[in-house]
């Protein structure tokens, strides 16, 4: 795939992503792994469910992350843009994704093989670090979102949205 002047490289990409921190040498090794994929508007990237065989960065586009009951019902976790990272539960031995994942316009994802890069972070500890501390700083985002959006009324967390 080539990228266009604006777009960053897939070393840089991968750094903001979920990477940041690491030796420009793994980096790269990131990048030599990385498949780009290509998504349609409304296109499934992987089902709830489905084997967890990829973490994906997103290069450019949107993706939503959902959930679906039993009865249907449909629950949106998040919506994700450039330089951002889903499924990482396939690197922490979870056999299934807990959640779908959808494009929401036409997308670019690199798509990092979960067992390769698991098998990598096992072997460097110093690049395993790294990046938890990274995920780790995301998930205290999203539980303070949380915890934040729980104590607002309906109408409330409404009104934030359309804000």
């Amino acid at each position: 795939m080539t990228l266009s002047p604006r777009s960053p490289s897939k070393s840089s990409l991968l750094a903001q992503a979920l990477f940041e921190g690491l030796a420009a040498k793994d980096l790269d090794w990131l990048a030599e792994l990385a498949e780009p994929r290509h998504y349609a508007k409304g296109q499934t990237v992987f089902d709830q469910g489905g084997d967890a065989k990829h973490l994906f960065v997103v290069e450019s586009g949107r993706l939503k992350i959902f959930t679906t009951s039993s009865g249907g019902a449909l629950n949106v976790l998040g919506m994700f843009g450039p330089g951002t990272h889903v499924a990482i539960v396939s690197l922490f031995g979870f056999d299934t994704y807990p959640a779908g994942c959808e494009a929401l316009e036409e997308t670019r994802l690199l798509a990092l093989p979960a067992r390769q890069l698991a098998k990598r972070l096992s072997q460097d500890p110093a690049m395993a670090m790294a990046m938890l501390k990274r995920a780790g700083k995301r998930l205290d985002l999203l539980l303070g979102s949380y915890l934040e959006l729980k104590g607002l009324t309906p109408l409330e967390r409404l009104a934030r949205h359309l804000l």
